[in-house]
């Protein structure tokens, strides 16, 4: 019994010390404002089977929020019934964000 408590408290030691090393040497990167080439796209997978059975289209899952303009759109559409994918790139003033839409059968 008392080895099993060494072995547990040992283990629990070395968790913790790895955990705080872990949160020491990892800081957060900070994300610039307004580039929307360095930020993280948004990604929505859609299939067409649920495109067509609700009635949209690629670009409705995209959520243009109020104020935003499209900038650019571009990918691999395909022919119609090829998965591929479409890069979106809005804007509103300053701020501009990407939103990806994958999309598969």
């Amino acid at each position: 019994m008392m080895l099993y408590r060494s072995l547990v408290l040992g283990l629990l030691g070395a968790l913790l010390l790895l955990q705080v090393e872990g949160r020491r040497s990892a800081p957060a990167p900070a994300a610039p404002v307004g580039a929307a080439a360095d930020a993280a796209p948004t990604i929505v997978d859609v299939s067409r089977s649920a495109l067509a059975a609700a009635g949209l289209t690629i670009e409705d899952v995209v959520g243009v929020r109020p104020g935003e303009r499209l900038v650019s759109a571009d990918g691999s559409r395909g022919p119609v019934g090829a998965d591929g994918y479409v890069d979106f790139e809005l804007a509103r003033g300053a701020q501009q964000r990407r939103v990806v839409v994958l999309v598969h059968r």
